[in-house]
């Protein structure tokens, strides 16, 4: 049965991948004493798996494919932290970390020479160490021969584990205190009391809610997108996004009163859908100036980037990435995500819906 399961995973390259990945990420929910680890087990399992079937190998382009896609997600996800780290604070931890990688091949390249290891393989090592694939390729085209992959292979594991073990452990002796993660988006409903009766969205914007912005509208028992020529009247209700919870305080002391779940129960003629951004067409665009689907009621309802929501000012502009909120009639949802490219459908109100504010929260759980 053994010498079966080795033929079959030496002879099915991409099986062998996937079989990896699969079980890489079971094993690295497994959580020891708060210690667990993560996305890295699949090294380990791929370790595993090339020693039971010595005969298993990652075709070439697999393996490329495989590299070009890991250097590409680290690029999207940290280039925006890669430039700001070249100004300001930034440039003592680069320099930092440019006087540790000099040091480290200083230090690599004089263990080698005094233990007569083979430069190519010291250079694989340190390469290896610091988890570099960019690194060894330079090696591989200076030695101009396989070395520095043997030194590699060896010391890549130690480079995965090594960091996560002294970051759990450090973390436990030290106990630091990280901040809080920022909050930039809060909601909202509020109900218009009799001094704001009869004034229009826009009369409202410049006198009372200019560090906030309307969503949506409740009239006459229905929710409508919001438009400058809108007139309020009494009892009617808005939905408001800001940056601060007193900002959503001060806006109701001014206009009515607080009152959540005027809007959010009412999915009738408007629903939430979260939708991520795709096309080169609205990205890079501000929100004041982008186009939107012309023969039916839409309205953006927030903006999540990365871990962050933000409120949708006129001048944000999307990236590629963003998974945006938009309050749009039910039967047009396919519609809007053609609109913006989403080619990632959540299936479940809880991944449709971003964590932070309760009363998105409600609308998306309705």
């Amino acid at each position: 049965m053994l010498d079966l399961a080795r033929e079959i995973i030496g002879s099915q390259p991409i099986l062998t991948a996937f079989l990896a990945i699969g079980l890489g990420y079971l094993v690295g929910q497994i959580n020891i004493f708060g210690f667990s680890l993560g996305v890295g087990a699949v090294l380990f399992v791929g370790l595993a798996i090339g020693a039971f079937a010595p005969k298993a190998q990652i075709i070439g382009p697999i393996g490329l494919t495989g590299l070009i896609m890991f250097l590409y997600g680290i690029g999207i996800l940290y280039g925006r932290q890669f430039f700001e780290g070249m100004v300001g604070a930034g440039q003592k931890y680069n320099l930092l970390a440019l006087v540790a990688c000099l040091a480290g091949l200083l230090v690599a390249l004089g263990l080698g020479h005094i233990f007569g290891i083979k430069i190519g393989h010291t250079l694989g090592l340190y390469a290896g160490s610091m988890t570099s694939t960019a690194t060894l390729q330079a090696a591989l085209e200076v030695v101009k021969n396989k070395d520095p992959s043997i030194g590699y292979s060896i010391a890549y594991p130690f480079g995965v584990i090594g960091p996560i073990l002294c970051i759990h452990f450090m973390t436990r002796i030290v106990r630091p205190k990280f901040p809080t993660k920022a909050q930039r988006f809060h909601m909202g409903e509020i109900s218009i009391g009799a001094s704001f009766a009869g004034r229009t969205l826009d009369e409202l914007t410049k006198e009372v809610l200019s560090d906030i912005r309307v969503t949506m509208v409740r009239k006459a028992g229905q929710n409508i997108v919001p438009t400058g020529d809108t007139v309020l009247s009494v009892g009617d209700a808005v939905l408001i996004v800001a940056e601060s919870q007193d900002a959503i305080a001060n806006a109701a002391a001014k206009l009515g009163k607080l009152e959540p779940g005027r809007l959010a129960s009412d999915r009738a003629d408007l629903d939430y859908i979260r939708v991520f951004v795709g096309k080169a067409n609205v990205v890079g665009i501000p929100l004041s100036s982008l186009p939107m689907p012309s023969d039916f009621p839409t309205h953006l309802l927030h903006v999540r980037r990365y871990d962050a929501d933000l409120v949708p000012t006129p001048d944000l502009m999307l990236e590629f990435g963003d998974r945006v909120g938009v309050l749009t009639p039910p039967d047009r949802k396919e519609e809007i995500r053609k609109h913006f490219g989403d080619t990632v459908k959540a299936t479940a109100n809880s991944a449709m819906c971003p964590s932070g504010s309760e009363w998105l929260w409600a609308f998306c759980s309705a």
